[in-house]
């Protein structure tokens, strides 16, 4: 006797996980236990179809499908000939992102905290064009601001109890941000909240997501134009204002790019090294007040001497950073040219670490990020060439690491560490203090631990204690402090 057997399992033996006999008009099991035997009618199982609801809970709705012409990538010169125009992302604002936002009032709370905080070290946002024109009541609601918004309450944020990288905040901000990406929106805006949600990630040690955020932002910048080597696809600025903002936001991500990997030197970086021309931000106390200076601008190659600005300072620390990660990486030279070269950037690094402390006397704690990315590149450079003189060579001389050069720069990262517990307990500095001087008390913390083991001495031991003190206390704002302290 033969049997009709179907192509494929039984509904029931699929819901169930067991094996089924396929027997028409009923499998075998089915008929055993009295169940319902049906086969689906097409030659394969049907799938499931994802929805909406799976992806996009809670009302959410899904992005919808980008409107941005491929051509831009596949034929830059057609896209360029032709004329074409990036089309202006229109999507609803999501629930999930209004809900943690609030109102124009709640806003302007959000962007005041920013300046307190926040702007001392990473001054992307214009103050007056902030209040006065994106936050006016009367202007049109933008999705690419309300993203601003959200991130700068996001980077506002101190730690507390849910870990840092599941605060509804930061997830929102991650989501919202993919969205009008996915929705080919080209916005100043759109950056700025890329590095600021790079810079929480960074200063919470979000890894590896600052890494990949750092790269994704160069890309944006880049594809965007606003870094300033091929046409802008965004709309003019409008003044100088908005010019000045961009250019900032820019740099913010060359600062980003070579502090995330302060940890691996040799690694690619995502963004090339801007030129001895490129344009230096402007003065920060006219930037923050929203008055156009009448100085020429200074450029990386304007001497060092002269009195420029904060994020100007910062500017041209990353630079040499930037520089140290080159040599460091670059075994093609002879010893002679990397040896001289390393000694022409100790010194130059040298003179910025000196005069930045020398401008910000009187207001340390604004200064110290320059001057610790001045000495987190010596101290990359020395370690470079402390692992050389491991082997003796007479073509090594002056990085000999008996040489206490490493031990200077720990002792002077100590003495800011000092500084700043004293300006935490007549008042809480904490929440304006960067997370870009870690990696200097951390590294300095080990050559002092490492010199109290071997020698016994009292004094390095108390440093030690100092630099511990000082990323127990940083904990309380950036979570990669407690992180460099284990």
């Amino acid at each position: 006797m033969s049997y009709q057997l179907a192509s494929h399992a039984c509904a029931s033996c699929r819901q169930r996980k067991r094996k089924c006999d396929k027997l028409l008009p009923q499998c075998s099991l089915c008929s055993k236990k009295n169940l319902t035997c049906t086969y689906s009618t097409g030659n394969t199982p049907p799938s499931l179809t994802p929805s909406s609801d799976v992806f996009f809970p809670n009302g959410a709705a899904a992005p919808e499908t980008s409107k941005f012409p491929a051509v831009f990538f596949l034929d830059a010169n057609l896209f360029q000939k032709a004329q074409f125009e990036i089309p202006r992302a229109e999507i609803p604002t999501p629930k999930y992102v209004l809900d943690l936002v609030g109102d124009i009032g709640e806003w302007r709370v959000i962007a005041t905290k920013f300046f307190e905080t926040v702007n001392h070290f990473m001054p992307i946002v214009s103050r007056s064009r902030l209040y006065g024109k994106l936050l006016n009541p009367l202007a049109p609601r933008r999705n690419d601001v309300v993203l601003l918004i959200l991130c700068l309450r996001l980077i506002c944020m101190l730690p507390a109890g849910t870990p840092m990288s599941r605060r509804p905040e930061y997830l929102a901000a991650k989501r919202f941000h993919a969205e009008l990406e996915i929705s080919g929106a080209f916005s100043p805006q759109v950056l700025q909240s890329g590095v600021l949600i790079a810079l929480y990630e960074f200063g919470h040690a979000i890894y590896p997501a600052a890494y990949l955020t750092v790269g994704g932002l160069a890309r944006y910048g880049i594809s965007s134009g606003i870094d300033g080597a091929g046409p802008s696809q965004m709309t003019p600025p409008s003044d100088w204002i908005e010019a000045e903002e961009r250019k900032r936001a820019w740099w913010a991500v060359l600062i980003l790019d070579r502090s995330v990997n302060l940890g691996n030197p040799t690694r690619t970086l995502a963004t090339q090294e801007p030129s001895p021309s490129s344009v230096l931000p402007m003065c920060d106390d006219f930037w923050d007040q929203g008055i156009l200076s009448s100085d020429e601008p200074f450029t990386l190659s304007s001497p060092a001497s002269l009195q420029i600005g904060r994020f100007a300072r910062f500017a041209q620390a990353t630079f040499l950073l930037g520089r140290v990660y080159k040599h460091v990486s670059d075994s093609t030279l002879s010893k002679d040219f990397l040896e001289e070269e390393a000694t022409q950037l100790r010194r130059t690094l040298q003179a910025l670490a000196t005069i930045v402390d020398i401008e910000g006397q009187g207001r340390k704690l604004q200064f110290c990020t320059q001057a610790a990315l001045c000495y987190s590149g010596m101290l990359l450079l020395q370690e470079s060439y402390s692992c050389l003189c491991k082997v003796p060579s007479p073509d090594i001389h002056f990085w000999d690491p008996t040489i206490s050069i490493a031990e200077s720069i720990a002792r002077e990262s100590a003495r800011i560490a000092t500084s700043f517990l004293a300006k935490n307990d007549v008042g809480p500095a904490t929440e304006k203090v960067s997370p870009f001087i870690l990696h200097l008390f951390y590294h300095s913390q080990v050559i002092f631990l490492e010199k109290a083991k071997r020698t016994g001495i009292e004094a390095a031991a108390e440093s030690v204690g100092v630099l511990s003190k000082v990323l127990v206390v940083m904990d309380e704002r950036w979570k990669a402090a407690g992180k460099c302290s284990r």
